[in-house]
């Protein structure tokens, strides 16, 4: 069925569904559900979670080994899953469909999705199992509505802004939810007792060294290659975490592969631009790198970033700042060892 963040609580305090879906591209607000939802869920004797991160060689017989063996820790248990592509194979889909069909009332799941397209909304793999679970869409917070989520955002927080403040927040952060949930709790700190102004906001950004990402990433993506290599040197030095950075790039590659992909089937391009979301003052940037790479290009970058997660992790060999170096050689035209992957 299909539903909506808002009923939550009750879906989970009155037991009308243990099975969970969210789709969505804003990685953020997705994570923020299933953090609520996991919330919930602990207070109904759901304690023992089980992570599945969905990847290319994921072997789907481990999830359903799990959903049939019984739990050591609790009684009950969360499986959660995360899946990267916008609709998994068909080894994939039937396992899902088997989970969700087979899963009892000591088991809850959440399945997590990119933004899934119509094709797949209405496949039947698909509505076999939204017919079983809560299905909520995440969409994007729009240019128009971001300081009206700020300001609900400061609220939870204990805080209240000025119209002036709410307006240079969203100017500064363009769309990223993530970098103004990290501002606010910054602000919280910060401001005590008294109504946040637009100076507070200006002082607290350019205190914030994170904020040198948002220079790196326009940089990156203009295709600046020194300039990208001095403030990737200048985060490093700072203890920036490469995963942050990486994450970062993985989020603007994400929108570049989908515009580019819609460009290459049809839609024009400043219809596809659009239809991402993109903020206005960042058009022509995102239009001139798209226009600039090839979707294989963008794919093997993505691609970089898993290499870079498993490094950070100590699964794999290498160094992360070299990696990302090579995503911003790559970026630019400039071929590296991307081109073997």
């Amino acid at each position: 069925m299909k539903a909506y963040l808002n009923q939550l609580p009750s879906l989970v305090s009155q037991q009308k569904s243990r099975l969970f879906i969210f789709s969505g591209d804003d990685a953020f607000l997705v994570q923020e559900a299933c953090q609520l939802v996991r919330k919930l869920l602990s207070g109904e004797g759901f304690l023992e979670r089980k992570l599945f991160m969905i990847d290319g060689a994921f072997d789907w017989d481990s999830i359903l080994f799990e959903n049939n063996s019984l739990s050591l820790f609790a009684e009950k248990k969360l499986i959660e899953i995360r899946v990267a592509s916008k609709a998994p194979r068909e080894k994939g889909t039937k396992a899902l469909q088997e989970l969700v069909k087979n899963s009892d009332q000591n088991t809850a799941v959440i399945i997590t999705f990119p933004k899934l397209e119509a094709r797949v909304l209405k496949a039947k793999w698909f509505k076999d199992i939204q017919a079983l679970a809560a299905h909520i869409q995440i969409w994007p917070i729009s240019e128009k509505d971001l300081p009206k989520w700020i300001a609900s955002r400061l609220e939870g927080a204990g805080l209240q802004a000025t119209t002036e403040a709410l307006k240079e927040l969203s100017k500064r952060i363009e769309g990223n939810l993530l970098a103004a949930a990290q501002e606010i709790e910054r602000l919280k700190l910060t401001v005590v007792d008294r109504e946040i102004t637009v100076d507070d906001v200006k002082s607290s950004v350019s205190d914030n060294s994170r904020f040198d990402i948002f220079k790196f990433l326009d940089t990156v993506i203009k295709g600046d290659v020194s300039r990208s290599f001095r403030i990737l040197e200048a985060l490093r030095i700072e203890g920036v975490e490469p995963l942050f950075i990486c994450n970062m790039l993985s989020r603007e590659l994400k929108i570049l592969e989908s515009i580019k992909f819609e460009a290459n089937h049809g839609k024009s391009l400043s219809k596809a631009i659009r239809d991402a979301g993109v903020w206005e003052t960042r058009k022509i940037l995102i239009s001139n790198a798209v226009q600039r790479l090839e979707l294989h290009s963008i794919r093997k970058m993505l691609l970089m970033v898993g290499v870079v997660d498993r490094v950070v992790k100590g699964e794999q060999i290498g160094d992360p700042w070299t990696s990302i170096q090579d995503m911003v050689l790559d970026f630019s035209g400039i071929k590296t060892c991307l081109a073997s992957l």
